[in-house]
């Protein structure tokens, strides 16, 4: 079972840890339990309050980001998927955790 630590910003099995970037943390957080998030809706967590019309690059970065978190959760097998015109989600929901930092990595 993976789970999502989201205070930690870690996605563990238990076995294997992965450290998230805050924006990367913030897109899994509207990810993790299988909803599809828009790319506004991403935006928006990333971005905060701040209209995204107002970052001309706004669009490329969430590319990156999302690039750099799909190259994390593919150590436990798991991918975003791009829903066509709509968003994303992961091919395999997460178990939202909180956890103690020695159970991190059991």
């Amino acid at each position: 079972m993976v789970v999502w630590e989201p205070v930690c910003r870690v996605v563990t099995d238990g076995k294997d840890a992965r450290h998230l970037s805050l924006s990367e943390a913030r897109i899994l957080d509207k990810i993790y339990d299988g909803r599809v998030g828009t790319r506004e809706e991403l935006l928006n967590a990333v971005y905060g309050h701040k209209p995204y019309a107002d970052w001309p690059n706004a669009g490329t970065s969430l590319d990156v980001i999302l690039h750099k978190l799909r190259r994390k959760l593919s150590a436990f097998k798991i991918s975003t998927i791009n829903v066509r015109e709509t968003g994303w989600h992961l091919s395999q929901p997460l178990e939202r955790k909180h956890l103690a930092p020695a159970e991190i990595l059991t």
